[in-house]
């Protein structure tokens, strides 16, 4: 998608909405599954001499599925998930960021969100470890019950 955009010259920097499809069981696996990606991306990067950011990321804690609770495992995929991100971009100069999807001011919305949201999972510990915050994470609880908002259909 990204490189089908002729004018990236015009802005400061490259944005990408990160939600690819990569598969594999084991944190390496998902690193190695992203350097594809990566590689068109330090490509397009380099055509038009900018740096890149992850304008939107994001991964499902569930199956993306209305009908599937997550389960402990999900979570656990899920973090599996986020740190395979911050392994695969580390150390690529062109690559300056990301937003997370979805992180939400409204402490009790987390609470309601089986999907997207780090929030109260353990994919918020990866964020805290990546990020190196000073503050200390709230414990992972457990699965929220859901009140219809922020479920996944992807």
């Amino acid at each position: 998608r990204e490189a089908e955009v002729r004018w990236w010259d015009a802005l400061d920097l490259i944005g990408s909405d990160a939600y690819y499809k990569h598969s594999g069981s084991t944190e390496a696996q998902l690193v190695a599954a992203w350097q594809p990606t990566l590689d068109q991306l330090a490509n397009l990067s380099a055509a038009f001499g900018k740096r890149l950011a992850f304008t939107e990321i994001g991964m499902c804690s569930g199956q993306c599925s209305r009908s599937h609770t997550p389960s402990l495992a999900d979570y656990e995929w899920h973090a599996l998930q986020y740190s395979s991100v911050f392994r695969a971009v580390e150390g690529r100069e062109w690559f300056i960021g990301a937003f997370w999807w979805n992180w939400d001011s409204d402490p009790g919305v987390f609470d309601s969100d089986d999907c997207l949201t780090p929030q109260g999972k353990p994919a918020e510990q990866v964020l805290h470890h990546f990020y190196r915050s000073g503050e200390p994470v709230p414990p992972f609880v457990g699965r929220a019950q859901c009140i219809g908002v922020g479920r996944c259909t992807c």
